[in-house]
């Protein structure tokens, strides 16, 4: 499988919170090639002879070399990336042993890409789209990595606070509102001393929140909208916070009360400082991400062309929720089977232009 949270949000596979693992497994493939100079089992001798593929020559392995499958080499990097991204296979398998395997795994499918040359696929149409897409997307990774990854800074006292606020509780009431303009006529209300129950009832449709006040009751770190939880935080018990945006609009905040686990250790911080770090480093590439992507795309020119669309649409209303039981219709994602129908009573408009820019250097 292939996918952004392979490549970019699990920790490295091979670095624990010592940074050891890596160059552990670094060893073992040095001690591996030790052994073993050239690594082929008996079927790959067989998968050989079958397929006639032979060495026109047999040059050494160097120190980054592990293997050389016709003549093309695999290397440490080759194999340690293979382990990367394959991280359950073999897994009943430890130490060497696992490396072989994944080796082993590596030059079938170095064998059988050879063969797919020889036989002229690189040249069909089919594999050359597919190829492209995966190029495409590799060339995406490689933008996020340098201008989403490699910005995010988080110090030790980002680190501290994340955990403090975990070791907190926030009982939150709040108010919404569509608009800013909507959000500060409230603020000033109840600046003015309009009461908050009274301004509840007027602002929420949702019966619970206008008998409650708009109380969502008591809230921990990672449980609400990031936005919310930055502004909540700052607030001082009773202080209402001035009107803060997320994507459902404009919300106002009260902290009314406050709990805390005041029985905590360095060694409770030093346990739990590796998940606050992924969790916080998740949240601040999704703020850069989100940045770029705006920042980004105003110098783009991006013309949607609605004739394509609505097509798109009324194909998806045609043939896939007008077929839904009603147990159905609530699904959020199309199936695989629901796609392969949308993508068979569209093979006659695959050309047709969706969206259309400009690119500005």
């Amino acid at each position: 499988m292939r996918g952004k949270s392979v490549l970019h949000f699990s920790p490295p596979l091979f670095v624990d919170n010592e940074g050891f693992m890596k160059q552990t497994m670094v060893t073992q493939l040095r001690q591996l090639l030790d052994r073993r100079r050239r690594v082929f089992s008996i079927r790959h001798f067989i998968l050989f002879a079958l397929l006639g593929l032979v060495f026109c020559s047999r040059p050494d392995l160097d120190e980054n070399t592990v293997s050389i499958v016709g003549r093309e080499p695999i290397t440490v990097d080759d194999l340690i990336l293979k382990y990367e991204l394959t991280p359950n296979w073999a897994r009943n398998k430890k130490g060497t042993e696992r490396l072989k395997a994944h080796l082993n795994l590596l030059i079938e499918e170095q064998l059988f890409a050879q063969e797919g040359r020889r036989r002229g696929y690189a040249k069909d149409a089919e594999v050359r789209r597919i190829v492209n897409w995966i190029r495409n997307d590799e060339l995406r990774k490689a933008l996020y990595r340098t201008e989403v990854e490699a910005k995010v800074q988080l110090s030790e006292e980002d680190l501290l606070r994340a955990f403090h606020q975990e070791n907190t509780q926030l009982d939150i009431r709040h108010l919404f509102a569509r608009t800013e303009a909507q959000a500060l006529k409230m603020k000033s209300a109840l600046d003015d001393g309009m009461n908050w129950e009274e301004l509840a009832r007027l602002t929420f449709s949702d019966s619970v929140l206008a008998v409650t006040g708009g109380r969502l009751g008591w809230v921990g770190f990672g449980e609400m909208e990031p936005e919310l939880e930055t502004a909540a935080y700052g607030l001082a018990v009773n202080e209402i916070s001035d009107p803060v945006r997320t994507r459902f609009g404009y919300h106002l905040l009260q902290v009314t009360n406050v709990r805390k686990n005041i029985m905590l250790s360095a060694d409770d911080y030093r346990q739990k400082k590796p998940r606050l770090e992924r969790m916080l480093r998740s949240r601040r590439e999704k703020e850069l991400a989100d940045n770029y992507v705006s920042e980004f795309m105003k110098t783009q020119n991006v013309v949607m062309r609605n004739e394509s669309f609505d097509l798109l649409v009324a194909h998806i209303r045609d043939d896939v929720m007008d077929h839904r039981t009603a147990a159905q219709l609530n699904l959020p994602m199309l199936r695989d089977g629901e796609l392969t129908e949308i993508k068979t009573s569209l093979l006659d408009y695959t050309k047709k232009i969706f969206i259309t820019f400009i690119f500005v250097l």
